[in-house]
């Protein structure tokens, strides 16, 4: 039962850095195109199988549901019910890299507890503007790869993070569940109840 928790709470968090690692690339145009004024939402589909092993962390939804659907060996999970809490905040800003001037970019800002988790220091961030750190998808990729590392300190830091969780409604009989009108963010997703 442990290791079972401790492979569905891994697989959450290696969901939440792919959820980290999309966005808009890098580009030098000054053109700003996230509104945090906006609203949004979070879909998960919950799946019993053996997993895609095929599909890139970074694929996108339509190839991932391509994916999906020409697998035999998953079946939708109904009445999962799965935690959702605000991590950090989402920035769009520009920056001088090297020889190109104003590179758009996006960074990630995180609280306290999860900063500690991960091990982040002040020269881990891309910018800093307030005092408040922000980093790229890939330095809270390879952060969370070393967290995810140590088994136990996985699941006593995600169950204390967790504790503050609000809950999406139970996965449909597609093993789908969303919750909507949130505010712009990074998000933990995690597993709460598990199939029997």
């Amino acid at each position: 039962m442990k290791n079972k928790m401790l492979q569905k709470i891994a697989t959450v968090l290696l969901s939440a850095a792919m959820i980290i690692g999309m966005g808009i690339p890098a580009s030098a145009s000054g053109d700003m195109t996230i509104d945090t004024t906006k609203r949004g939402s979070i879909t998960v589909h919950k799946y019993e199988g053996v997993p895609l092993t095929s599909v890139s962390s970074y694929a996108s939804q339509s190839e991932i549901a391509s994916a999906v659907t020409a697998s035999s060996e998953l079946r939708p999970e109904a009445g999962i019910v799965f935690r959702y809490l605000k991590v950090g905040d989402v920035l769009q800003y520009t920056k001088h890299e090297g020889t190109v001037a104003n590179v758009t970019k996006l960074g990630y800002s995180v609280n306290a507890q999860v900063s500690t988790l991960l091990g982040l220091t002040a020269e881990d961030a891309d910018k800093t503007i307030d005092s408040v750190k922000y980093y790229t998808a890939s330095t809270l990729d390879e952060k969370l790869d070393t967290f995810l590392s140590e088994e136990e300190a996985v699941k006593t830091s995600v169950e204390t993070l967790l504790s503050q969780a609000a809950s999406f409604p139970a996965t449909d009989i597609n093993g789908t569940a969303t919750v909507t009108n949130l505010p712009l963010g990074l998000y933990l997703v995690s597993e709460y109840n598990y199939a029997a």
